[in-house]
């Protein structure tokens, strides 16, 4: 049996900066079990350790959010969520949780495209917004 070695990753967290009152998207480096998807979102769901709370970083994503499945199908990735993805998704949060699972997700060379499904269902807007699947990573 192998020691268990972990997977360079990133996930995408926001960062609040209290001098300008702006929020911006930051990939923060993880170590993963895996170089999955499953095991990306797994720490995205993880938020912020300590230190980077301290140091202004944030996520819209819920903790008890669960991942009911992600298939790969060319490079389009699914990613089915639990009902927790739209608890209280109001505007800029639902933006950032969208982007949030995109840009994490996207890390990967082999995923261009996003589809985010909840309860198995895909969402055709959220908070009257409407989107269009699949979300595609600009070339």
């Amino acid at each position: 049996e192998r020691p268990s070695e972990s997977i360079q990753g990133a996930l995408c967290l926001l960062h609040y900066d209290e001098q300008t009152d702006q929020v911006s998207y930051v990939k923060v480096q993880r170590s993963f079990a895996e170089p999955t998807i499953a095991a990306a979102m797994k720490e995205l769901i993880k938020g912020p350790d300590a230190k980077e709370r301290d140091r202004g970083f944030l996520s819209t994503i819920p903790q008890n959010l669960k991942v009911r499945s992600v298939s790969l199908r060319g490079d389009t990735a699914t990613i089915d969520l639990s009902s927790d993805f739209l608890h209280e998704a109001f505007g800029d949060i639902a933006v950032n949780r969208i982007n949030q699972v995109f840009t994490t997700v996207t890390q990967f060379e082999s995923v261009r495209a996003v589809i985010i499904l909840v309860e198995g269902r895909e969402l055709h807007d959220i908070d009257g917004r409407v989107i269009d699947w699949p979300l595609k990573r600009r070339l």
